[in-house]
């Protein structure tokens, strides 16, 4: 049976939801959709849906690219459940059914085939995962990740490539920072600054030593942290890129103590094989703590300036 949700939803701790919702405008259909781990949200979307597509069809679009979004969520290893949730009844209960979608080129078996891979991703949890769920909730009724989708999906049509989405993550899991330099190429100083990325790869911190260049950290507690000098745009300058807070500045003196300072300091190394943790008697490192932990290493030897 269709679970259905009233306004007083609330997600299970531990679970994906993935708010969407279709929409038609002068400018044809969209789609919209809002990922949340728990109560933050993580991601979220919009796209076109075809000049005659219907809201219906543009649901259905919604839910495929939602749910593919999701995915490659890193929350993933971490939930014991993941939920579609939407406002239109009869998508609902197609999805819910896993009936073949019609005129729309198998979109349906593609939310299939989603599903199954859903109970087949890695996770580092011992509890079970849940199959997929699809639930139906009330339109206009205060549930902010519904409101939020609809508002994604009035944009949708913008967009004019068919099924072509935008993806603007809110969050990532690794916080970063990186010293940033500005116009023009040679001066005396650079700023070191936290950013928010939505790279799947979990960058995690990055120095500018000369413009145009970064002394960048990547990595997860699935394959370990690697850094290096590489170059490489401003975060800025990147679709990804979603904010800076200034930590301090380092001058161009101290560029060449930059790399012997985060060498001298161990990165997190590969702790998981799958969903099995390699070293269970060692506590997870993570490479925000690397990064916190190059931070007041620079500070303590003079090379950052706060």
């Amino acid at each position: 049976m269709l679970p259905t949700d009233n306004k007083g939803y609330s997600p299970a701790p531990l679970q994906i939801s993935v708010y969407l919702d279709g929409s038609r405008t002068s400018q044809g259909a969209g789609y919209g959709y809002a990922i949340y781990f728990g109560p933050i949200l993580m991601s979220k979307g919009h796209g076109p849906a075809g000049p005659r597509t219907e809201v219906y069809d543009a649901e259905i679009i919604g839910a495929v690219e939602g749910l593919r979004a999701a995915l490659g969520q890193p929350c993933v290893g971490y939930s014991t459940q993941l939920v579609i949730l939407l406002d239109n009844l009869a998508a609902a209960s197609l999805l819910a059914s896993y009936r073949p979608t019609p005129h729309r080129h198998g979109l349906s078996e593609t939310f299939s085939q989603l599903a199954a891979q859903w109970m087949e991703s890695p996770s580092i949890l011992t509890m079970q995962r849940k199959p997929l769920q699809v639930r139906w909730i009330p339109g206009h009724s205060g549930i902010a990740g519904n409101e939020l989708a609809d508002k994604l999906a009035k944009l949708g049509p913008e967009y004019q490539t068919p099924i072509q989405k935008k993806a603007a993550p809110a969050s990532t899991s690794c916080p970063g920072g990186y010293l940033a330099d500005s116009s023009p190429p040679v001066q005396a100083t650079e700023t070191l600054r936290h950013t928010t990325s939505a790279s799947t790869t979990q960058t995690t911190w990055r120095a500018a030593l000369v413009s145009g260049h970064v002394f960048q950290v990547v990595g997860d507690i699935q394959n370990g942290m690697t850094h290096g000098h590489k170059p490489a745009k401003k975060p800025e300058e990147s679709a990804t890129y979603q904010g800076k807070v200034l930590i301090g500045k380092i001058s161009a003196a101290n560029y060449s103590r930059v790399k012997p300072i985060c060498d001298s300091i161990p990165p997190p190394k590969k702790q998981f094989e799958g969903p099995r943790r390699l070293y269970p008697e060692e506590p997870i490192r993570r490479c925000q703590e690397w990064t916190k932990e190059a931070v007041e290493a620079l500070a303590a030897a003079g090379v950052l300036e706060k």
